[in-house]
C-alpha cells in the first residue's frame, strides 16, 4: 500500500463513477442542501464530529449532522438516501457499488480525508512490546491461546473485535487474517470505545481500532513500528489505510463546498488535532 502522498493534492477527490443514466433523475430523496448528514465509520466518528464543528464555525448557516454505526451502516444510508455522505474506513465493495447503482443510478464519488493506522491495543501491564503479522493473526484466529507463545506472561489470550458492520473488522480480517475467520472465542464489541474499555479491564485482552481513539490501553508495535506519522507515510507500519467520504453523485452546493474544504488547511489541521495523519506533510499543504 503506497504511503507517500504528495500527489494527493492533485487527486484527493477521486471520481470512481458518474451517473450512467443520462437525463434521468434519482427517485431517492436526499437531505436538504442546507444540511449535510454524514453516517458511517465508527473509526471516523471523532474526526467527523471535529470537522463538523470546525466547518459550522466558519459556515454558520450550514448544518452538519454526524452519526456512527460502522462503514456498512453508512453505505446503506448512502444507498437509501438517508445520508449525503458515507464515512468509510475502507473502500466500497463491488456488491455495495452494484447496490448503489441499482438504487440511484450512480457508482459513487470518493474523497480521501485522512491517513490512519489500525492500532493494536493491549493492557498496560502486558510486557509484549511488538508483534509480527503472523503472531497477530494467531492471536486473533485462535491458533495462539496463551500470551507466553509470543513472549508474554502465561495468560489466556482474549481477542476483542468489532462487528462485521465495521470497516475496521473487514480491514483487519483481510490484511491480517488473510480473509480467514476470527477465533470463535473472540469477544465482539459494538464501538471502538467499548473495545478499549474491554482491553483495559482484562490483562490478557487484545483489540484493535483507529488512531483517533486512546485511553487506558497501550498501543503495541507491529513489526517493530508504532503507527506514527513517519511510519505511516513511509510504509513501515503494515496496517496503514486511508479514510474516505463517499457521496452518491458529483457534489454541488454546500456539499461541494464542504468536500473542497475537507482537503484544505483548516480541515487537515483538524485531522492532526484528533490524532490522525493529514493527507500530506505540513510543508506541502
Amino acid at each position: 500500500m503506497p504511503m507517500n502522498v504528495p500527489w494527493l493534492k492533485l487527486a484527493v477527490v477521486s471520481l470512481i463513477g458518474l451517473s450512467l443514466l443520462s437525463g434521468c433523475g434519482s427517485t431517492v430523496q436526499v437531505p436538504s442542501t442546507a444540511e449535510i448528514r454524514i453516517i458511517g465509520s465508527d473509526t471516523m466518528l471523532p474526526l467527523n464530529r471535529h470537522l463538523a464543528t470546525l466547518f459550522m464555525t466558519t459556515h454558520p448557516s450550514s448544518v452538519v449532522v454526524v452519526e456512527g454505526g460502522g462503514t456498512a451502516v453508512g453505505v446503506d444510508a448512502l444507498i437509501d438516501g438517508r445520508a449525503q455522505l458515507c464515512a468509510a474506513s475502507r473502500p466500497l465493495q463491488p456488491d455495495e457499488i452494484e447496490r448503489l447503482f441499482a438504487q440511484q443510478g450512480t457508482l459513487g464519488i470518493r474523497t480521501l480525508v485522512a491517513l490512519d493506522g489500525v492500532a493494536i491495543y493491549v493492557h498496560p501491564d502486558n510486557p509484549v512490546e511488538s508483534l509480527g503479522l503472523d503472531q497477530l493473526a494467531g492471536l486473533f484466529d485462535g491458533r495462539l491461546t496463551r500470551w507466553a507463545a509470543v513472549g508474554g506472561d502465561d495468560l489466556a489470550v482474549v481477542p476483542v473485535i468489532r462487528p462485521p458492520t465495521s470497516g475496521t473488522h473487514r480491514f483487519f480480517k483481510n490484511h491480517v487474517l488473510g480473509g480467514g475467520a476470527y477465533s470463535g472465542a473472540a469477544r465482539t464489541e459494538r464501538r471502538t470505545l467499548d473495545v478499549i474499555q474491554a482491553v483495559a479491564a482484562e490483562p490478557g485482552a487484545i483489540g484493535f481500532g483507529g488512531l483517533a481513539y486512546g485511553g487506558a490501553v497501550r498501543i503495541c508495535q507491529v513489526s517493530g513500528n508504532l503507527p506514527d506519522s513517519d511510519a505511516l507515510r513511509g510504509g513501515q507500519y503494515p496496517l496503514a489505510r486511508y479514510l474516505y467520504l463517499y457521496s452518491a453523485e458529483p457534489p454541488q452546493g454546500l456539499l461541494e463546498t464542504f468536500l473542497i474544504w475537507v482537503e484544505g488547511p483548516q480541515a487537515q489541521a483538524g485531522v492532526a488535532e484528533v490524532g490522525l495523519v493529514p493527507l500530506w506533510p505540513e510543508d506541502q499543504a
